[in-house]
């Protein structure tokens, strides 16, 4: 594989820049957080081989690089926010035991850990208010970029699958659109939270972004933005809200007037679908969730093994419809009640539940925080009703953001509690002397 990767005319190109990186890297992790976010979007791009991109390469080195820096300074590692997750990933190692297919799972779960990984860096490298503002700003940097180029494409005449935009040939455009849709959401952060001349490049980036989201025409991602969007628009009382609902109405007829045809052949036909015919606009995911249903009554504590629902539906397809077939769960709730039981969805549901309750509990500094951190928190929610995103990195990206967030609140709040201790001693003592 060393071999292979050296044959390969850009991985020697990038040897140089890899080597400058790894110095900077080294000085400060936190700058190996600002690369892996920034190709998040475009992994896919990115690959050296079948198994290894530049992302991996890149995380890889800052965890290494950071858990060194760790034991020499012993600096305390923030994992107890996470510990519903870090229980999930030990129960996910027990289902090997009864895994069905063994080296699936564990394929499987290489890739899960990695990702929680990732989540349990951003959380300890974002302490800073500064520093997690830097990851949202490069994410939506990211996104415009592969928003703009998806785009590009189309105007060209560049046809993928069904007119869907994408990166490229063979991308799912579900998956690109929904990391669009954080993108999106970091961008009402900024515009909710400042007021600033950097609102209308804000704005623009935006619209963009909501073009690219259209065009990629999936329509749990629409649904999932809808109801965050909505749900910020009621709750928030920024001025700058009414922005979005320009930016909503400003992209839709814009690619309106600049891709007609599109429109009314491919994404006006197949988002209507969610309004005059819901079961067809799930596109076999009832199927597929009524024969995940029929896995579940089998095997209802344990599940059947992490990451073997598509390597088991095939012989559950071929008792209910047939013929053999395999497929993905498309919802992150039933593969993991099908693959870890009712044990592995009772710790991922607790998981979820301590975010949200800390959500409401921590006095955040502005209210509009409080709201979007619960919006982001709905769009992460509800996209994971349709698709399985538990395997992606910017689902555990916005849970690092989101909790980042909470962990800062946390912080600021106690120390004021115990600056307000250390004046209240000294005050005390003050008293006292003068008595």
């Amino acid at each position: 594989m060393f071999v292979r990767l050296l044959e390969n005319p850009f991985t020697i190109l990038l040897l140089p820049v890899a080597i400058i990186f790894s110095i900077i890297i080294y000085k400060k992790p936190v700058i190996g957080i600002y690369i892996s976010t920034f190709l998040i979007p475009f992994e896919d791009l990115t690959s050296l081989s079948s198994n290894l991109t530049i992302i991996k390469i890149s995380l890889a080195y800052t965890f290494i690089v950071w858990i060194v820096k760790v034991i020499i300074s012993h600096k305390r590692i923030l994992i107890n926010q996470v510990g519903f997750i870090i229980l999930f990933c030990f129960w996910s190692i027990l289902s090997l035991g009864w895994s069905y297919n063994l080296s699936r799972s564990i394929d499987y779960l290489s890739t899960f850990l990695q990702l929680i990984l990732l989540l349990i860096l951003v959380i300890n490298l974002l302490r800073k208010k500064q520093n997690i503002e830097h990851v949202m700003m490069i994410f939506i940097i990211a996104c415009f970029f592969a928003a703009i180029i998806s785009l590009i494409q189309l105007a060209i005449g560049v046809e993928f699958s069904q007119s869907r935009a994408s990166l490229f040939e063979g991308q799912n455009p579900n998956g690109f659109s929904r990391s669009l849709g954080i993108g999106l959401l970091l961008i009402a952060y900024f515009l909710f939270n400042y007021s600033s001349k950097k609102s209308i490049l804000l704005f623009i980036s935006g619209a963009f972004l909501l073009m690219a989201i259209i065009f990629a025409q999936s329509k749990g991602t629409i649904v999932s933005l809808i109801a965050s969007l909505f749900f910020l628009l009621i709750f928030s009382k920024s001025h700058n809200k009414y922005l979005i609902i320009i930016m909503v109405i400003a992209s839709s007829f814009g690619i309106y007037l600049i891709f007609p045809e599109l429109m009314n052949n491919f994404v006006i036909p197949r988002i209507s679908l969610l309004i005059y015919d819901p079961i067809s606009s799930l596109t076999g995911r009832d199927l597929i969730w009524k024969i995940g249903y029929e896995m579940i009554k089998d095997n209802p504590i344990i599940g059947v093994g992490f990451g073997n629902f598509t390597a088991i539906y095939g012989f559950y397809s071929l008792q209910y419809r047939g013929w053999y077939a395999e497929t993905d769960p498309h919802s992150v709730f039933v593969a993991i009640q099908a693959e870890l039981g009712l044990i592995g969805s009772v710790i991922f549901v607790l998981f979820l539940f301590s975010i949200i309750r800390r959500s409401y509990s921590v006095n955040f500094s502005q209210f509009s925080q409080r709201i979007w951190v619960l919006s982001l928190l709905l769009y992460l929610f509800i996209g994971s009703i349709s698709t399985s995103v538990h395997y992606s990195k910017y689902y555990w990206l916005a849970f690092g953001i989101i909790i980042s967030f909470i962990n800062l609140e946390e912080f600021c709040l106690s120390h004021v509690k115990v600056n307000r201790r250390k004046k209240n001693f000294v005050r005390k003592n003050v008293f006292e002397q003068i008595t």
